[in-house]
């Protein structure tokens, strides 16, 4: 069988270093009724389906054909029972459904936010900080809170400096940066506390 990492439309899959935090998360809370937003090629979605603690339902959205197209072939005939592929996300009802965990490796719409019940978890992968930014929000909106604990792969440190145009290195002004490397973010949401 060929690895996800070798199919068409992984470059953006998740990182070993996430799907380790991710198996840990689903050992630690037990979910029974997951959410994923941002399916893709089903990195993520393998590790919920095939995971020792079994998860009754995994309901993944995509919109894009080539993903659907692989998800089709590769989870709705091994896991008729657990997996539900949602194309449009306007079929999603999230009034009258609850997810113990909701998992985000993708763009949300508006709406998409009252998935995150109080109770419920959230794991969203690699960084997106707009998309932590806009929960916390949509959240206190309805009186609700979460706390994002970061999961990453630590720091890469690396210089850049100048050079002359014959190719040698100029020695200053040469600037430090560091990036932190992708990993995870976890969240319980709440209630708020009033002071």
């Amino acid at each position: 069988m060929m690895s996800l990492r070798q199919k068409p439309g992984a470059t953006h899959i998740a990182t070993e270093f996430a799907l380790a935090h991710l198996s840990a998360l689903v050992r630690a809370v037990r979910p029974t009724k997951v959410l994923e937003f941002g399916v893709g090629i089903g990195t993520i979605s393998q590790l919920l389906l095939s995971h020792p603690n079994t998860i009754e339902a995994v309901n993944s959205t995509e919109s894009n054909r080539f993903c659907i197209e692989a998800l089709t072939a590769q989870f709705c005939d091994h896991f008729p029972q657990h997996f539900e592929l949602i194309t449009d996300p306007e079929l999603l009802d999230l009034e009258r459904q609850y997810f113990d965990l909701v998992v985000i490796d993708g763009l949300l719409e508006p709406g998409q936010f009252d998935a995150l019940q109080r109770d419920s978890f959230c794991f969203v992968e690699g960084s997106r900080k707009s998309t932590r930014k806009t929960i916390t929000k949509e959240l206190q909106r309805r009186n609700l809170t979460i706390k994002f604990e970061n999961y990453n792969r630590g720091v890469r440190y690396f210089d850049w400096s100048m050079q002359f145009p014959d190719g040698r290195a100029r020695k200053s002004p040469k600037f430090k940066f560091r990036k932190i490397l992708k990993g995870c973010w976890v969240g319980k949401v709440s209630g708020m506390t009033h002071t």
